[in-house]
């Protein structure tokens, strides 16, 4: 291979016989979603590429898409750019996820369990030969397509792109596959046929609320009276506000005259509502705060509290 030149990916429409064109529009909401993809996956490996689009060419339709790698050596840049190539190609025409349907502490895990492994395999990237890096069939390339395919906006992205193809009924199949700074074929064809696009569709997407049990919260502003303010509070180092939902601990405050001193903390249970966007990114909305257990006091006396 010529180091001196930029790795090639081409996406590959198949037609209907004799047909050259496709809807604009469908082709347009498909790509956005492919440069989505492109983008997630330079994110992820923490490296910065341009991605060029050449001229779309037919036999069926053909989008070629050149990675060109920033702030590196040509050699390294180009060396990338294939490991890049590899894994968009994979990540779009071979693995098929789950449904996104989880709760907040296993997303919590998996998020802590893909950064780890991301981190080995970019050392291994580091470290490893050009020849390894080169091979599609490697393991490194099959553990970096699965780890990325498994994120969220990943999942999102590439459901939206076959949702679109889709819609166009002239489209028969699509492929991935790289190509030289000739245009010639340098890997395997992966094909996706027509009948198989729905095992890319996700058509559901639930993330539970967040809830956890008996976690400790600082108050920062108590609200003392009955109204519908929320509290301010600090949660894992971070500013917050939540309602008041635990009734027997609002009677407590007025019936025992509760105070709260700077660094008070309380034991509660602690709600957070959560929401995915169609880009593929958790919301996060209304916090509420349930059985309170104790009040902690910045001396450390702790008052506990009696449930009724």
């Amino acid at each position: 291979m010529n180091v001196s030149n930029p790795e090639l990916l081409q996406i590959h429409y198949y037609l209907e016989e004799n047909s050259h064109s496709m809807n604009a529009l469908i082709l347009n909401k498909a790509e956005d979603e492919i440069l989505k993809i492109f983008d997630e996956i330079s994110t992820t490996l923490g490296v910065q590429i341009v991605t060029e689009t050449q001229a779309l060419e037919e036999g069926g339709i053909k989008a070629i898409y050149k990675f060109l790698v920033k702030n590196k050596s040509r050699e390294k840049a180009v060396v990338i750019g294939v490991f890049l190539a590899n894994i968009a190609g994979t990540v779009i025409s071979d693995v098929v996820s789950e449904n996104i349907k989880t709760d907040a502490e296993f997303e919590q895990l998996k998020k802590e369990k893909i950064t780890l492994e991301i981190e080995k395999l970019k050392n291994e990237l580091a470290e490893t030969n050009e020849n390894y890096i080169y091979d599609e069939n490697s393991q490194l390339i099959k553990d970096v397509s699965i780890y990325i395919s498994e994120k969220n906006k990943v999942k999102i992205s590439k459901s939206n792109f076959y949702k679109n193809i889709k819609k166009e009924s002239k489209i028969q199949k699509v492929s991935t596959q790289r190509l030289n700074y000739q245009y010639q074929p340098i890997s395997s064809e992966k094909i996706v046929s027509r009948q198989d696009f729905e095992d890319f569709i996700i058509d559901e997407a639930s993330i539970e609320d967040d809830y956890q049990e008996q976690t400790t919260i600082e108050i920062v502003s108590p609200v003392l009276t009955e109204n519908k303010s929320k509290w301010k509070a600090i949660y894992n180092d971070k500013d917050i506000s939540f309602t008041l939902k635990d009734k027997n601990f609002k009677k407590m405050i007025a019936s025992k005259n509760l105070s709260f001193s700077n660094g008070t903390k309380i034991i509660c249970d602690f709600e957070t509502r959560q929401k995915m966007n169609s880009e593929g990114d958790i919301i996060i909305g209304a916090r509420s705060v349930y059985s309170v257990s104790a009040i902690i006091y910045s001396d450390g006396t702790k008052v506990d509290i009696i449930p009724k």
